[in-house]
């Protein structure tokens, strides 16, 4: 598995995921993913996002990851 760079400030993703979880507005971020890999998990890892798996953890994170389909780190 290809590790995640140590700046990924520059990525669009990187930025957008950054500003919702600075954006005050916004109370809860939920995303729906169908991939196997943990590729999310680890770039929200990397960017200090804060996030939970409903039903398997319960952190009161912002960020809410739903995998049906899919592994979970």
């Amino acid at each position: 598995m290809a590790d995640i760079p140590d700046d990924i400030s520059n990525w669009s993703w990187a930025k957008f995921l950054l500003q919702l979880n600075s954006d005050s507005n916004i109370e809860e971020v939920t995303v729906v993913s169908y991939n196997y890999d943990i590729w999310l998990e680890r770039v929200l890892l990397k960017l200090g996002i804060d996030f939970q798996v409903p039903l398997l953890s319960s952190s009161g994170a912002k960020f809410q990851l739903f995998k049906p389909h899919g592994s979970i780190s």
